[in-house]
């Protein structure tokens, strides 16, 4: 490997391009990775379009990642700043060859990274990138010269919200104004929300923190983090809301409160999406994927609807690819516990905005049978209760330390509990993860430990299943397990 070579293999993760700047990713880097890109997309001078989220590093990494690209051949088309689905809809609706999107997410402020995807917004894994990017330097001039096509016009933005609010179902009229918390966090979720929202007059939109700043004053706009989900909290509550919808930094998830303030978790959000999305425009009313560690619920109301439930792993890449295989082309939406929802109709790609206005459906849909989605979720809550995920800190001078321990957790509740040994027929889980189903009389659990993929951790996920009072049965079973992990890790 040149020097090239080297830093870019530095910033490769399993689905996408990540580092901190500018001490990996910087703009020497950037250019160099567009230098090499343009062949993953196929054919000569290729079509790239190219957005980037709010971050500060963003705009110089995007500029330099574009000179790159043209120095290879490639054409580029401005976003500029957009959501990392409205790169998506670009590189799956127009005619172009491939799309970047400079993002980090909703990682720490000094961290950057370029998410990719080919034409039809098909994902380019993390190998492909490994395989295509750390194995070779693209000299400039690859195809000839590029160029930088003119930024996209208005009717590419009108083109986008009116594309997700037809595949989202959701109705253009209602009798009554509906107010809805639209929390941003500082990212892109509120600009790309405005857009939308515009077109649906009966939306009363309280925006929070939507002015974009890279530097994440407040928190970093994770749905997952209860602090950044507190200020969606705060204001349903203070101005009255039906519900909270909250972006991360690149609005490609979302996650949602509802109108007494309760957060939704992921599961509770696939469960309210999935009737909906038997609605939609199309759908072959038959499949859902969800992830390993999402809550028996949501394979329970597919079931009730008649629908196939089918678990996939941990991972976003793992679910598009997944859906994506001829055996699944029949399934119409698939979510995983970090809020990413995918829609077959959208590229089977993620989209936080179509999520979000499913959600609005529901919860009007809901008044109309005289509640709202805060009661329909209460009851869920009686029968289902998640344990929120735990990790474990592993002693980094054992780098067997997980499997140690997940063995040890398999050999103590073996012959109590029924390992699963595939997500679904054909597709095995490794023996480095280890999901366990309980029976008892009062109802069923299960746990999943498995090791981080990037930190020397163990996560644990635990649900109880009960006819009521499940969150009451937690404790006891939630304290065994802990304690034995704990003390595996200790002794181990």
């Amino acid at each position: 490997m040149d020097e090239a070579q080297n830093k870019i293999a530095r910033v490769l993760r399993r689905d996408d391009i990540r580092g901190k700047y500018p001490r990996d990713l910087n703009e020497d880097v950037a250019r160099a990775i567009g230098r090499a890109l343009p062949p993953l997309f196929g054919g000569q001078n290729p079509l790239v379009v190219v957005g980037w989220d709010a971050r500060l590093s963003s705009p110089a990494l995007a500029e330099a990642l574009s000179r790159g690209l043209r120095e290879a051949g490639a054409q580029v088309r401005s976003l500029g700043l957009a959501s990392t689905e409205m790169v998506y809809f670009a590189a799956g609706f127009a005619p172009v060859d491939g799309g970047v999107m400079v993002t980090a997410s909703h990682n720490p402020a000094d961290e950057n990274g370029f998410k990719i995807v080919r034409r039809g917004a098909q994902p380019v894994s993390g190998e492909e990138l490994a395989a295509h990017l750390g194995g070779q330097s693209a000299p400039p001039n690859l195809f000839g010269p590029g160029l930088t096509v003119s930024s996209p016009s208005s009717e590419t933005t009108n083109d986008y919200a009116e594309t997700v609010i037809r595949l989202s179902g959701i109705r253009r009229k209602n009798a009554e104004k509906l107010k809805v918390v639209a929390e941003a966090g500082n990212g892109v979720g509120g600009l790309a929300f405005r857009q939308v929202a515009a077109r649906l007059p009966f939306l009363d939109v309280v925006y929070s923190n939507e002015t974009p700043d890279g530097r994440f004053p407040i928190c970093l706009p994770n749905p997952l983090d209860p602090a950044y989900m507190k200020l969606a909290q705060g204001r349903v509550l203070a101005d009255g809301a039906a519900l909270g919808l909250a972006f991360d930094g690149d609005a490609d998830r979302v996650g949602a409160v509802d109108s007494k303030g309760e957060v939704l978790s992921a599961s509770e959000i696939m469960a309210t999406l999935a009737p909906r999305a038997l609605q939609a425009p199309g759908a072959l009313r038959t499949k859902f994927m969800y992830n390993l560690v999402m809550s028996q619920l949501v394979p329970d109301v597919i079931g009730e609807m008649g629908g196939a439930a089918v678990m996939t792993p941990i991972g976003h890449g793992q679910i598009k690819a997944r859906m994506r295989l001829p055996q699944h082309a029949d399934c119409v939406l698939a979510g995983e516990h970090s809020g990413h929802f995918f829609f077959r109709d959208f590229f089977r790609a993620d989209s936080g905005m179509i999520a979000a206005l499913m959600l609005i459906e529901a919860e009007l849909q809901a008044r109309e049978r005289g509640r709202d989605l805060s009661a329909e979720v209460a009851e869920w809550r009686e029968r289902y209760a998640i344990l929120p995920e735990k990790n474990f800190e592993l002693p980094a001078s054992h780098p067997g330390a997980a499997q140690d321990v997940i063995d040890a957790v398999r050999r103590h509740f073996a012959g109590r509990g029924a390992e699963l040994k595939q997500y679904a027929p054909g597709d095995p889980i490794p023996k480095s993860i280890l999901r366990m189903d309980f029976a008892e009389e009062w109802g069923k659990w299960w746990l999943c430990a498995r090791p981080s993929g990037n930190e020397p951790l163990l996560r644990l996920n635990l649900e109880i299943v009960a006819k009521n009072n499940a969150r009451g049965r937690m404790g006891q079973i939630a304290a065994e397990v802990i304690g034995l992990i704990e003390e595996n890790i200790k002794h181990g």
